[in-house]
């Protein structure tokens, strides 16, 4: 361990991420996560959970520079657990503490990360375990109605640790049992847990077997109107995932598990505030860029499903102390639910936060993705103002001004080689409207704003987009075209064309790829590579998305940025007539290859390393190319032809908003697919589901009726007890494949105990 550092040391003051990051390396550790400054989440995606990829150190490197003075956290390794307990307030791991050492032994003296000062039990103590080692998640002791200790472990969790400020104003600091002050702690000097804890808390196959007597949440959910009870809750979860700062995991989780045990309760309407929840839950984690659509719905999934549920739920008298533990107050967390996939570092105070004086404000979720952006440089606050006085989305209204801004720049300016060839500053955008009138005016205040003559061009099939470069009579072939699409069911209805090439042309003209064919037939010579200019701009109706959507193996929907229509923010009061001009820069008529900030070169790199280790979704395959895109087409709207850091900044705002819209898209197309296939009674994943959930309740039938056979066996066998053997020759051969299971079941919940040899029955648990 490290040398102990003076009280009077104030460096977590002024040291943040970019500083102790490298230090953390240096001792060995490797999941060194960057946070925001003053808070506990969200971290990276893509490096935490089960499925997490290691950072690599050009991560490191990259974070350093994009967090500064941010805090840090760490995923911890295999072969290293926290033991995480909370003793302030009215949380009761101090007690839970206790007793875990007087069952399992005292643990070592160890390093722990704390923000506590005068708190020397509440912190995360970190641990070596044998390499493999799961543990259950939660310590807890249902008898004593105690709990508030988490294992962290690789999948499970991070600890937030120095130069870390927390949410609150306090330094973390680790600290040794008599709480002095540490330096950053040698993974390979920490202290052994303890062989009884380990065995203590050690997860086994077994404990994930399916078969053992569980809570069947599809069985218990309870339908109808909702009770007032369930209405309440539904509203209060749903009010505060829309509050900043907070952690969406934590917040759904709490509410999930009040929900259930209302359920459990028999009050009704519990399946329907389930569904309600989920799709909030997914709205805001697509909001914060935190999830894609799908990892949301799989995380909220597993909230109500997973097996430490499943297990607690099961339990003798488990409604009551769910209720004793959780009672009416939203701020009190769950100690058994599993967060294996996106936790924060530490559950929120059990007694409710004082509500502050001024509340900001209710802002849309479109208006929380935006962070500031339209007031950070007069261009943009032209185009918003613009925008809302013609009452169209400001954010439309951007999609066609950089359609158009980049329409101007010489096809033979690139973009540097980082991956490949150059890359070309052709650029397609997705405006998203229900109606299509949203897209048309916003084209209409985007082409006063910028004041030039655009040679605009309908979509057409592959061939004629190429001929829309050519120029009547001896005049050379135009450089430039912005090319538009009315209704994305036009692309549809030319793609489904035989023989057509317009998704294959548009795909090699995002490139800048050279355009052309080979037939004979053909009269049109081909456009050289970086010899053409194209831009596009799409009207998407979210539920008509699907030809779009679709085309994503071929690559399509990856090739374009995304734009919302409609704004909230749009008044008939803010109309004005007049409105001001953007001057575009002069051009160069000379090829170029344009600098782009060192920050966007790295950050492009390790997305291009992240996409070789498959951490990259199919539809973010092109991401940072069209941001690096938009961040050149930021500078031309603001008369410039040099990319700076503040360009690239703002145009990860861009890409945060045209994820948001794009992942409301294809919710949207799906719910219409849904909609539309139940209204035609073909709906079979209906069916199949239920035929799940049937052979789902056979097993659980079975199950519960092998686990009263054994007992009743068991019973009658007296103090003496069974073997396996023994109780196996007296059961059904169609019930001895669930044998084991149920024997391991009932020892792990306490109703049997077994000596290695017999099974007797518990008197007493």
């Amino acid at each position: 361990m490290t040398s102990v550092i003076g009280d009077d040391d104030n460096t977590a003051d002024v040291v943040g991420y970019g500083k102790a990051a490298d230090t953390y390396w240096e001792f060995g550790w490797r999941g060194v996560l960057p946070l925001k400054r003053g808070a506990k989440w969200p971290p990276p995606n893509g490096f935490t959970g089960y499925s997490g990829a290691e950072p690599s150190y050009p991560d490191i490197l990259q974070w350093r520079e994009l967090y500064p003075d941010g805090n840090l956290c760490l995923r911890l390794p295999d072969g290293i657990v926290g033991i995480d307990v909370d003793a302030y307030g009215s949380k009761t791991g101090g007690v839970a503490l206790a007793e875990a050492q007087r069952r399992w032994g005292p643990l070592p003296d160890g390093p722990i990360s704390s923000s506590r000062e005068d708190d020397l039990i509440s912190g995360i103590r970190l641990f070596r375990v044998p390499p493999g080692t799961l543990l259950n998640s939660v310590i807890t002791f249902p008898d004593l109605s105690v709990g508030d200790i988490e294992v962290i472990q690789r999948h499970h969790r991070y600890a937030v640790c120095w130069p870390s400020i927390h949410p609150e104003g306090r330094a973390y600091w680790w600290r040794n049992s008599a709480g002095q002050i540490i330096g950053i702690p040698n993974p390979a000097e920490l202290p052994d847990l303890p062989a009884a804890w380990i065995e203590a808390l050690k997860l086994t196959p077994k404990s994930f077997d399916v078969t053992a007597p569980s809570f069947d949440v599809r069985k218990a959910l309870t339908t109808g109107e909702q009770s007032m009870q369930v209405s309440m809750r539904m509203a209060e979860a749903i009010k505060e995932l829309n509050l900043p700062g907070m952690s969406r995991h934590d917040t759904a989780l709490r509410h999930v598990m009040a929900l259930l045990r209302m359920s459990a309760e028999g009050q009704a309407g519990v399946e329907s505030a389930l569904q309600v929840l989920r799709e909030v839950f997914v709205s805001v984690t697509a909001v914060d860029g935190s999830r894609t659509r799908d990892y949301a719905i799989g995380e909220f999934n597993r909230m109500v499903t997973n097996n430490n549920v499943a297990r607690e739920l099961s339990q003798p008298g488990i409604t009551d102390w769910f209720s004793k533990v959780l009672g009416s107050s939203p701020d009190v967390p769950n100690a058994n639910a599993d967060r294996a996939d996106n936790a924060g570092a530490e559950a929120p105070p059990t007694e409710p936060e004082d509500e502050p004086s001024n509340p900001e404000p209710s802002l849309s979720p479109l208006e929380v993705a935006e962070e500031g952006f339209w007031e950070a440089r007069e261009s943009l606050n032209i185009i918003y103002s613009a925008a809302l006085s013609r009452m169209v989305s400001p954010w439309a209204t951007l999609a066609w001004c950089a359609a158009i801004g980049l329409h101007f720049v010489p096809p033979d300016w690139t973009l540097p080689a980082l991956v490949g060839g150059p890359g070309s500053l052709n650029w397609f955008a997705a405006v998203v409207d229900t109606s299509g009138a949203g897209k048309t005016a916003a084209g209409r205040v985007a082409k006063e704003l910028i004041g030039r003559q655009v040679f605009e061009r309908n979509l057409g099939s592959g061939e004629g987009l190429i001929q829309a470069y050519e120029s009547p009579g001896e005049e050379p072939r135009r450089d430039a075209v912005l090319f538009t699409v009315d209704e994305v069911d036009t692309m549809k209805a030319m793609s489904s064309r035989s023989g057509q090439t317009t998704s294959a042309v548009l795909r090699t003209a995002f490139s800048g790829g050279t355009l052309g064919f080979s037939y004979v037939s053909s009269k049109l010579a081909p456009l050289a590579e970086n010899s053409y200019r194209m831009t596009m701009v799409v009207n998407v109706q979210p539920t008509l998305a699907g030809p779009l959507i679709d085309a994503a193996q071929g690559g399509m929907p990856q090739r374009l940025m995304w734009f919302p229509a409609q704004d909230p923010r749009i008044r008939a009061s803010l109309q004005n007539d007049w409105i001001p001009s953007l001057p575009l820069p002069r051009f160069e008529s000379y090829p170029r290859t344009i600098d782009i900030p060192d920050e966007a070169r790295q950050f492009i790199l390790a997305g291009v390393e992240a996409a070789g280790r498959g951490a990259v979704t199919e539809l973010d395959t092109h991401a940072n190319f069209c941001r690096e895109k938009l961040a050149f087409a930021l500078a031309v709207l603001d008369g410039r032809t040099e990319m700076n850091v503040e360009d690239w900044e703002l145009s990860g705002v861009v890409q945060r908003v045209s994820t948001m819209t794009r992942d409301n898209t294809v919710a949207a197309m799906e719910e219409g697919a849904r909609n539309e296939a139940i209204d035609r009674g073909q709906l079979r994943g209906v069916e199949m589901a239920s035929a799940e959930w049937g052979q789902q309740y056979e097993r659980t039938r079975r199950s519960e009726r092998v686990m009263a056979f054994i007992l009743r066996k068991l019973d009658d066998g007296g103090p003496d007890g069974m073997t396996r053997r023994d109780i196996a020759v007296k059961m059904a051969s169609r019930d001895r494949a669930l044998l084991d299971s149920a024997l391991t079941a009932a020892v792990t919940n306490g109703v049997v105990a077994f000596d290695g040899t017999r099974y007797t029955r518990r008197t007493t648990v």
